[in-house]
């Protein structure tokens, strides 16, 4: 009786969830239809199901993903490299079922290459994908350059605007979709399979289940359906834009979570999922309708994304967060380094003195390739663009180190940017622009930092979330207008010399110097290691686990509001994309230079080192005329391959 009751609890639990879903969004319907006639036309009603379906198809196999316990933040990159794919095979005058079966197989490739590092290189998908999300669209605009794809057939257009029954293709493509994968998932040996290794990837590998083929399954099924949700979305238009798909990973994992799919793994449904899209194509009509500007859309979806995993968490009461697959691990300091015994040559096989090799082969080879690479101003001028990546770099060294991370360091600096543009335009007073983009930083880092530490989400989540968050903010507060009329004093800071050093140098050197002595040589900073080798373990020994956690995301937001004072400084310029992107080059510098992702081990010199190496690559590529979009797909390498070889070092 007891485990029938604990069945029909859990039960009533999944559909609770769907049904106050469904009952919101009828609540919803009916006070649009009642306010705004228009909302209730057929047409609009059409449209609103047209622009959900392409969503609710790769929602479908997102939804696989995170109940397996993984996510995939590339599905917007494969979806561009997918539209590229379907374009230009039906321009070369290709049979419509060829163009849907090629850009299927491309899909689902993409997918399994996710997964296969996922699963058996064992590296988090988080990394994994934040990496082929730069691959993937670095890939897709060095092929076309960056020009639109035009003059598709007309046979292209059946699949996005054609009607069957009167119903439009792409409707029918969304339900038979969610329909195949709900009954999969309900009523197969397959899906129980999965929810299982969702629930408890070692309770499942040790029930015989092979978790490894279920993550490449999943990720490629996932691939595959976005390929599907191109057919569908890419064939109602004319023409292939180059930036398809941006934005499009975080209206997909908002839209699966809201649904009901529990972010830790092992429960949910694609009803809900659908159920999710719906709501949010509906608000989305509704903004539209009472004339609220899009800009706040992204901050809307990152907001819906942190009710739904707040609501789980309380609901749930869960002492830990995130799926047991994708924690980042267990580390020790000292890592591999500390085997070879022996001064000097200790230092040179340590982490720090393969990198300080690493950097010198780079300058050299960038020296070789363009002369211009060492001269004076070309190392000062290389300085000022990595002092922004290295103030963010500074506070995820710390981060990574108690095995979290921060997505959000790049919103929170357009953020402070923002809010340095705004209040200069308002008050006219430097200094109270400046405390504004210091008070912005701090409070969007604080806000992470109770997020993970007192409700127990996990960190990439809630900076996933606030990445969406703050970047809206960012636009919707300043409507994507900069703000350009600062006084010429402010400008020093960014562009200004001290002696022959750049000002904005020299106060990255003294925070860089701070920090290695706080983690050194502080009761705090050996904490924060231990708190990364084994938080369990940190608690039981009574370090305030919370309160260090706490700090470092404070600390994180403060110095990207720094780094926002500093980039506003260098370009004259407030604007709300400001940091757009940088996260993928912050965190790649940190783990290139040794700070693993599992927590533990690292050092600021070693970030430094990796910064170093980042920006001396970059410059020298652009100076050669190397396009941005490959060099992005390099540093998306680097990201995989210096996570999988700490992987690997691990594992001897």
């Amino acid at each position: 009786m007891g485990r029938k009751g604990t069945i029909w609890r859990s039960s009533w639990q999944r559909v609770g969830r769907e049904g106050t879903l469904a009952l919101f969004l009828l609540a919803l319907v009916a006070y649009l239809s009642l306010t705004e006639p228009a909302f209730w036309s057929r047409q609009n009603l059409w449209d609103i199901l047209v622009n959900s379906a392409y969503i609710a198809v790769a929602a479908t196999g997102m939804t696989l993903v995170i109940l397996s316990g993984g996510i995939d933040i590339s599905v917007g990159s494969m979806l561009a490299v997918c539209s590229v794919v379907a374009g230009h095979s039906a321009k070369a005058g290709w049979p419509l079922p060829l163009v849907v079966l090629v850009t299927l197989l491309t899909g689902a490739l993409l997918g399994a290459f996710n997964g296969l590092l996922a699963g058996w290189g064992g590296i988090p998908s988080i990394i994994v994908t934040l990496g082929t999300l730069s691959i993937y669209r670095g890939a897709m605009l060095w092929v076309t350059k960056g020009y639109w794809i035009r003059d598709l057939p007309d046979s292209f257009s059946f699949l996005g605007l054609g009607r069957v029954l009167g119903v439009p293709v792409p409707v029918w493509v969304m339900a038979l979709t969610v329909a195949t994968f709900a009954v999969l998932l309900r009523h197969t040996v397959w899906g129980r399979h999965l929810y299982a290794v969702g629930g408890s990837a070692r309770a499942a590998r040790l029930a015989g289940l092979s978790v490894c083929r279920m993550t490449v399954t999943v990720f490629t099924l996932c691939g595959a359906l976005v390929g599907l949700a191109t057919l569908v979305y890419a064939t109602r238009f004319t023409v292939i834009q180059s930036n398809a798909g941006v934005g499009f990973e975080l209206l997909v994992i908002t839209a699966v979570v809201v649904g009901g799919t529990n972010i830790f793994g092992g429960r949910g449904s694609v009803w809900g999922s659908l159920l999710g899209v719906l709501l949010l194509s509906v608000i989305g009509t509704a903004l539209t309708f009472k004339n609220v500007s899009a800009y706040w859309e992204p901050a809307l979806q990152g907001l819906l994304i942190l009710v739904a995993i707040v609501a789980d968490r309380l609901r749930e009461q869960r002492a830990v967060g995130g799926p047991e697959g994708e924690r980042m691990g267990e580390g020790t300091a000292g890592g591999p380094a500390a085997r070879f015994l022996g001064g000097w040559r200790r230092w040179v096989l340590s982490r720090e003195g393969l990198l300080l090799l690493l950097l010198l082969a780079t300058v050299s080879l960038m020296a070789h390739l363009s002369p211009r690479f060492l001269r004076l101003d070309n190392l000062f001028a290389m300085t000022r663009h990595f002092v922004e990546i290295g103030l963010l770099a500074l506070p995820m060294t710390l981060v990574l180190i108690t095995a979290g991370i921060d997505l959000s360091v790049g919103s929170m600096l357009g953020l402070s940017a923002v809010a340095l543009g705004l209040t200069w335009r308002g008050t006219r007073s430097l200094a109270t622009g400046v405390l504004a983009a210091l008070g912005a930083g701090l409070l969007a880092g604080t806000a992470n930092g109770l997020l993970v530490a007192r409700l127990h989400i996990p960190a990439l989540i809630v900076t996933l979330a606030t990445l969406a968050i703050y970047r809206g903010l960012a636009l919707g507060l300043s409507q994507a207008e900069a703000v350009h009329d600062f006084p010429e004093s402010f400008y020093w800071l960014g562009q200004g010399y001290v002696g022959p050093f750049p000002a904005q140098l020299l106060l990255f050197g003294g925070l860089a110097m701070a920090a290695t002595i706080f983690l050194s040589c502080t009761t705090v900073g050996r904490s924060l290691y231990a708190l990364g080798g084994n938080e369990e373990t940190a608690r039981l020994s009574g370090l305030p686990v919370a309160q260090l956690k706490l700090l470092v995301y404070a600390l994180s937001g403060l110095l990207a509001g720094l780094a926002g004072v500093t980039y506003v400084s260098r370009v004259a310029t407030a604007k709300p994309d400001a940091g757009l992107g940088l996260e993928l080059d912050v965190i790649t510098a940190v783990v290139l230079g040794g700070t693993s992702v599992a927590g533990g081990e690292g050092t600021v010199l070693g970030s430094v080192l990796g910064m170093l190496i980042i920006s001396a690559l970059r410059n020298g590529l652009t100076l050669i005329r190397f396009p941005t979009e490959r060099q992005a797909i390099i540093v998306g390498l680097l990201l995989i391959a210096a996570v999988g070889a700490d992987r690997l070092l691990r594992r001897r």
